[in-house]
C-alpha cells in the first residue's frame, strides 16, 4: 500500500533513505541472520523465519544509539552495511533467541531486551499496550503510538493470528512503525518490514478478532 498522506506523527528519521538505512534497505530483514556471511554460525533458516523481534528490536537499537546521546553505547558503530546489521542481530539474539513460536510477548521481549541493553550499560524503561478482546478505542492505540513517535521511539508492533487477507503480512509477527496518518478518519502506520517500507490499514488491525496483539516502545 502506497503512503496515503503526510504523517501526523512520525520518527525524526523515518522516510526511505533514512530509518536504519541498510544498502538501501528500510531497516533490518530477519532472513539475513541466514543467508548474510558474518563471524560464527549462521542461524538455521527455522530460527531465521522466527527472529521477526529480534530484527525489531535491532532496529530499535540503532536508531536510539543514532538519536539519543544516551543511549549510544548500545552499538560500537552505526551499521550502515547488511553484513554490519546481521552481526548486531547475531549479538541480540544471544539474549532473545526465539522458540519455536518466535518471541510470543510483549514483556519476553522486553525483558530480554532490557538485559541485552543492561549488558552495555544502558537502561531502558518499556511501555506497554495489550489490546484485550473488548472493542478497542482507536483514540487510545493512536494515542499511545503518538506518544513513543511523538518522543522520537520506534514503536514495535505484535499480532499472533490475522484474520484480515490485506493484513496478513502481520501474522504472528513484529513489524516497526515509524509514522502515523490520516486519511479520511482512517488511521494507517508505516512500518519497517522485511527491509522494506510497508504501511497497514490501523483501523482494521485494531477493529479484527486475533487472540494477541499489542504495542511497544522503550524509554
Amino acid at each position: 500500500m502506497l503512503y496515503p498522506i503526510k504523517p501526523i506523527v512520525a520518527l525524526t528519521d523515518w522516510q526511505m533513505g533514512e530509518f536504519v538505512a541498510i544498502e538501501g534497505d528500510y531497516g533490518g530483514y530477519q532472513d539475513w541472520l541466514h543467508t548474510e556471511q558474518t563471524a560464527g554460525k549462521s542461524i538455521s533458516r527455522f530460527y531465521a523465519n522466527r527472529a521477526c523481534g529480534v530484527t525489531a528490536a535491532a532496529n530499535v537499537t540503532v536508531y536510539l544509539a543514532k538519536h539519543d546521546h544516551e543511549k549510544a553505547a548500545l552499538v560500537r558503530q552505526i551499521p550502515f552495511k547488511r553484513r554490519e546489521f546481521t552481526e548486531l542481530m547475531k549479538q541480540i539474539y544471544q539474549y532473545i533467541p526465539p522458540g519455536i513460536w518466535g518471541i510470543p510477548s510483549l514483556r519476553s521481549l522486553a525483558r530480554r531486551f532490557q538485559k541485552f541493553a543492561g549488558s552495555r550499560g544502558i537502561e531502558l524503561t518499556p511501555k506497554y499496550y495489550k489490546l484485550s478482546w473488548r472493542k478497542q478505542k482507536i483514540e487510545e492505540i493512536t494515542e499511545f503510538i503518538i506518544e513513543g513517535l511523538g518522543q522520537n521511539r520506534p514503536v514495535l508492533l505484535l499480532t499472533w493470528n490475522v484474520p484480515e487477507a490485506d493484513l496478513c503480512d502481520l501474522k504472528y509477527h513484529w513489524v516497526t512503525v515509524t509514522a502515523l496518518s490520516q486519511k479520511g478518519g482512517e488511521y494507517f502506520i508505516t512500518t519497517s518490514n522485511w527491509g522494506e517500507q510497508r504501511t497497514y490499514h490501523l483501523n482494521k488491525w485494531v477493529n479484527m478478532k486475533s487472540l494477541y496483539r499489542g504495542l511497544l516502545y522503550f524509554k
